[in-house]
């Protein structure tokens, strides 16, 4: 068995020479880009940062928002209280929560944009004698010289079908509550589920590669 098995990993292998032959050359190349612009290794720990100083700035906000409404008793917990929110306090959670979906991708797709565009510096700055040159703060000012529109279009796509996942999610969290016994219900729920995850990660690689 384990003779077969290895016989039919060589024949795999002899079929994707080629595919290897373009994945080495690509792990090559990155690995030079890397080795001379070694700059854009501090661009995910400064977006992380930024990212996680956005959620501190955003979270006592939206907590001040939420609590806006009226006090009235638990109904599952008599002796607790509860904040029952009018339209105009669920308009402004949902348009508050949509606020930081949005700058979180944006803060993102500004990242990826700027290793991208030092990357293709890098590229077509090269030639047969020397490596490029690639600009990481160059990246840096064409994401608000040119592309900042763009960027904030992909941020938009990517914020609005990550606000559609979490509506769903609760109203799919009430659905359930009321039909624990249906399971044509959780089917359903299921595969909507997994169909919009599948089209977050569509729009999110759209995007990126629209960036690049």
């Amino acid at each position: 068995m384990v003779w077969g098995f290895s016989a039919l990993l060589l024949v795999c292998v002899c079929c994707n020479c080629k595919n290897i032959r373009v994945g080495i050359a690509l792990s090559k190349c990155t690995a030079q880009f890397i080795a001379d612009s070694p700059q854009v290794f501090f661009v995910p720990p400064i977006a992380g940062l930024i990212v996680v100083t956005w959620l501190l700035i955003w979270i006592p906000t939206g907590l001040f928002i939420a609590s806006v409404g009226e006090i009235k008793p638990d109904p599952d917990l008599p002796f607790m209280t509860t904040v029952v929110w009018n339209d105009k306090t669920r308009y402004a959670v949902l348009y508050s929560l949509f606020g930081y979906l949005w700058v979180n991708a944006f803060i993102i797709g500004t990242a990826t944009f700027a290793i991208a565009a030092c990357c293709a510096q890098w590229y077509f700055s090269s030639t047969a004698d020397s490596n490029g040159k690639g600009s990481l703060m160059k990246g840096l000012y064409w994401v608000f010289r040119y592309h900042l529109g763009s960027i904030a279009l992909g941020a938009f796509l990517i914020a609005l079908v990550q606000m559609i996942r979490i509506l769903f999610e609760y109203y799919k969290k009430q659905i359930e509550k009321a039909n624990k016994e249906n399971p044509a219900i959780k089917a359903i729920l299921c595969l909507t589920s997994y169909l919009l995850d599948c089209l977050e990660r569509f729009i999110k690689f759209i995007t990126k590669n629209a960036y690049i």
